[in-house]
């Protein structure tokens, strides 16, 4: 009994595109870009979820929708050598069609899981990008692993692969797929203070979302948490 539940909704809605939105998804992003709003105007969702000894939870779930003004970015040269690029948004409509899955497993001193998904997305049609181009950026395949430990809510240790195919950036150019691993620890001394310390892209893998940009390799970072 409300072990599993099998759902589906039907949405949609306007996409604003403010530049302090997309500030958020792209720091380089020019500041004379064209902003559109896009849409989705049907999205259509539906699976199941459930649970079981109340710690492990899962939910297997199918997507369909309509994008129009999908959002990319696309970078310009703006220098014989490459040296100088800027990078602006353009817009395409698609269809998306998403199969995904996730599950997770909660004790008191141990969390772990996993979630996947694979999108297919149609060939551009009436934007700014060559019709027949699939949208740039967006991964058709993410895996998500991850686990967590924690001693007697203190000191919390931590690890997570971020794994993701090759994707297309750019005309008649794919970014190669990568896994972002890391590590993170921290010491809680109590609730107000506490100390960190985090690794990314620990196997130095080549993670470019954007053409020209590449994000940075190993890098660790540690630091204080205070709460005021």
């Amino acid at each position: 009994r409300n072990n599993l539940w099998i759902y589906a909704a039907v949405d949609g809605g306007n996409h604003m595109n403010s530049y302090s939105q997309i500030l958020e998804q792209n720091r380089w992003i020019s500041p004379l870009t064209e902003l559109r709003t896009g849409s989705t105007p049907f999205l259509i969702r539906g699976g199941f979820k459930g649970q079981a000894y109340g710690k492990l939870h899962y939910d297997v779930f199918v997507k369909y929708a309509v994008h129009k003004g999908m959002m990319q970015f696309m970078g310009h040269l703006m220098s014989p050598d490459s040296s100088l690029c800027t990078i602006d948004a353009i817009y395409s409509n698609h269809t998306e069609f998403t199969a995904g899955a996730s599950i997770n497993w909660k004790s008191k001193a141990f969390d772990a899981g996993t979630s996947f998904r694979y999108s297919a997305y149609s060939n551009a049609k009436n934007s700014t990008l060559a019709n027949g181009s699939k949208p740039y950026g967006y991964s058709p395949f993410n895996w998500f692993i991850y686990g967590r430990y924690n001693w007697r809510e203190r000191i919390f240790i931590g690890i997570a692969a971020d794994i993701n195919s090759s994707t297309p950036i750019m005309p008649g150019y794919k970014a190669k797929g990568y896994c972002n691993l890391g590590i993170d620890a921290r010491y809680l001394f109590n609730r107000n203070f506490s100390l960190f310390l985090r690794g990314d892209n620990l196997l130095n893998a080549q993670i470019q979302h954007i053409p020209e940009y590449l994000e940075k390799g190993v890098s660790f970072t540690a630091g204080v948490l205070v709460k005021l």
